[in-house]
């Protein structure tokens, strides 16, 4: 659902790898009408970071409900947070690349513990790589309603996200090892070879 009037995103015939996608330049948001209330899914995104009116990018994507996120943050890379701790915090952190071409980020969550992803590789913990299940942040948080864009959420983070998605893939649990490979596997060739 596009959430107000002056909030549109564009879409891009020739966008990320010169295929379709949807840009958001730091004042846009799409947020979706479905509630995702599960504490074991599995989502991956493919998009990129652009460096937008000079400004660094912020949540591409997140939840409107809550302090989820996974891929961009603050001007970072590499990070996620389902829902009630960071997961994914490179040590050091990984500044956001722009115009680079497209990252396929995922996260799995089982319930009390989640695993996120770049382009197939565990993300790191604060220099723990990968993170383990009991290392530092919490996780098994629900994700409520996706949004895309950034802006500002019901906990009261503002941080617009700039840049394109090309796809987002959720499902209402958590993958097992050979259907993430498989799921990875696709993604990447789709979009980033």
């Amino acid at each position: 659902a596009l959430n107000g009037t002056n909030w549109r995103p564009t879409w891009q015939a020739a966008g990320v790898t010169g295929q379709t996608a949807v840009r958001f330049d730091g004042t846009d948001q799409l947020v979706s009408s479905l509630s995702l209330p599960n504490h074991a899914y599995t989502v991956y995104v493919v998009g990129q970071a652009m460096n937008i009116g000079g400004v660094q990018p912020g949540r591409l994507v997140g939840s409107r409900d809550g302090n989820w996120l996974l891929g961009w943050s603050g001007g970072l890379q590499d990070v996620a947070s389902p829902g009630s701790g960071w997961i994914a915090y490179p040590t050091p952190t990984v500044a956001a690349t722009f115009n680079t071409g497209p990252l396929v980020y995922s996260v799995a969550s089982f319930g009390p513990n989640a695993l996120a992803y770049r382009d197939g590789t565990p993300l790191s913990f604060f220099g723990n790589s990968p993170w383990t299940p009991g290392f530092g942040g919490g996780a098994g948080g629900t994700i409520g309603r996706l949004a895309l864009g950034g802006g500002t959420n019901l906990a009261g983070t503002t941080e617009p996200g700039r840049g394109e998605i090309s796809e987002v893939l959720v499902f209402d649990r958590a993958l097992v090892e050979a259907e993430r490979l498989q799921v990875d596997a696709y993604l990447r060739s789709r979009w980033v070879t």
